[in-house]
């Protein structure tokens, strides 16, 4: 079994400290900060020590596409999980 690993960027001017992606982790890897930005939010960060899994659910939910996730190990190959095509029919 492959294991996925992923890097997690979080962009501190897009991001308003929503919460969303923190609450959407599965595995608690992200939370907010507790230094705010030039404009007054509490951007979230990337907690020490925890380990993504790549399934980009903090991606995915962010309003202000303010993450980032960049697979780093266990990226499938081009041909892992694609079904092959369909012959075509005369």
């Amino acid at each position: 079994m492959k294991t996925t690993e992923a890097k997690v960027e979080i962009d501190i001017l897009l991001c308003k400290g929503c919460g969303l992606c923190v609450l959407a982790c599965p595995q608690s890897h992200l939370g907010i900060g507790s230094q705010s930005t030039a404009q007054g939010y509490f951007p979230a960060v990337v907690k020490e020590g925890g380990a993504c899994n790549a399934c980009a659910a903090c991606g995915t939910i962010c309003p202000d596409a303010a993450i980032t996730v960049t697979l780093t190990r266990g990226a499938p190959q081009a041909s892992e999980g694609v079904p092959p095509a369909p012959e075509a029919s005369p």
